[in-house]
This record gives C-alpha cells, structure tokens and sequence, in this order.
C-alpha cells in the first residue's frame, strides 16, 4: 500500500553519501515497505494522518536506508538512528551488533562516526560530525533521575540531552 505524505511532514530517502554528509531527497508519495526519514514541521501537540492512495509513488531507486525482515548484524557500514550525545542522528553501529527485523538502517561506506539531521530553511542534508564522548566533570542521570557514575549501555541523560550509550 502507498502512503500519501500529509501536509506539514516531510518524507525523506538517503541516497548518496560523502564522507561528511548524506543527502536527503524528499517524497511525497511512500511506496510499500519503503524506509524513510519523517519530519513533522508544525506544533508537536497537532497530529496528522497517512492515508493509503493510488497516487503514483515516488522514485525512491538507490534508496540507502533498510529495513530487513530479518535481524541483520552490522559490519563497520551500518547506522542506526538514536538521539545520541550531538543530537538526532544515524549513528554508527558497532560491528557485529544487531539490528533487529523491522527497524531501518543506512548503509555507509564513508567511515564517518554520524550524521546528524539538520531540518529547517533550505537543509538538504545531514552532516556528519566528530564523535563526543562524555566530558570530565559531567553529571550523567539514569531515566529515573539517579546521577550515575559509570554509564554503561543504556539510555542516559547528560546536559539534559537524552544519550545512547553503546
């Protein structure tokens, strides 16, 4: 079933890469089983609604980002989206980790440690940027507001940002 992408939503494939940015290519109509990036540009508190149409799909050939119906396991090529330490991001997967079935990934060859989203204006890309570990000094809190003091897998929260920690 084709999705018709509704007003104040952005539907996005990746289709090429560098070694500092991934461009996004915005649809408008998703094919079936097609992984995309949304960006929803209005009120957090307005919903909207996908509705199935016979609309012709958008070209999504040489799309970069997955999805398996199966687990697949990252070789060094693989990023997977988290709101990391930098924001919201595909991150780079450590190899041999597992993706589960269902969930969307990108494939890049570029080595970069993530890309991060830039919406708004005239963004057309994500940006890859230097990785950053947690500093000296910062306070790192579980999701039940203790301060943690050796953070290791998991979901933290520093500067107030929330962070996977892989």
């Amino acid at each position: 079933m084709k999705v018709a992408v509704p007003a104040g939503v952005t539907a996005s494939v990746i289709k090429s890469t560098t070694s500092t940015e991934a461009t996004l290519t915005n649809v408008t109509v998703i094919p079936a089983g097609t992984p995309v990036v949304i960006y929803k540009d209005v009120d957090a508190a307005t919903e909207v609604t996908f509705t199935a149409t016979d609309a012709d799909a958008s070209d999504v050939a040489g799309n970069l980002l997955k999805a398996s119906a199966t687990d697949v396991t990252a070789d060094g090529t693989h990023y997977i989206l988290a709101n990391g330490a930098s924001g919201v991001g595909f991150y780079k997967a450590t190899p041999s980790t597992t993706i589960a079935a269902g969930k969307a990934y990108l494939i890049s060859p570029s080595g970069a440690p993530f890309f991060l989203f830039g919406f708004g204006g005239e963004t057309t890309g994500i940006n890859a940027a230097k990785a950053e570990g947690v500093k000296t000094g910062e306070a790192v809190y579980n999701l039940n507001g203790q301060r943690v003091s050796q953070p290791t897998k998991g979901l933290y929260i520093i500067n107030g940002k929330k962070v996977v920690m892989k």
